[in-house]
């Protein structure tokens, strides 16, 4: 059991997203709040996001699936 440090509710691994930089490897936001993150940033300034998601879909387009 983890537990997120932004909303506090504990859950299995799989409930957090990876983050191999962390000695647990998992992130320390649960997925649900990881989302309510990246959607207010989206909201708040959402051509920055659209140009991230346009860069990543340049440089994935060219490797094979």
């Amino acid at each position: 059991m983890k537990s997120c440090y932004r909303c506090g509710a504990s859950g299995p691994a799989v409930a957090f997203g990876v983050d191999r930089s962390k000695a647990d490897g998992l992130s320390i936001y649960c997925k649900e709040c990881q989302n309510a993150k990246n959607r207010a940033q989206y909201a708040k300034d959402p051509e920055r996001g659209k140009a991230y998601v346009y860069a990543y879909q340049a440089t994935e387009a060219g490797k094979a699936v």
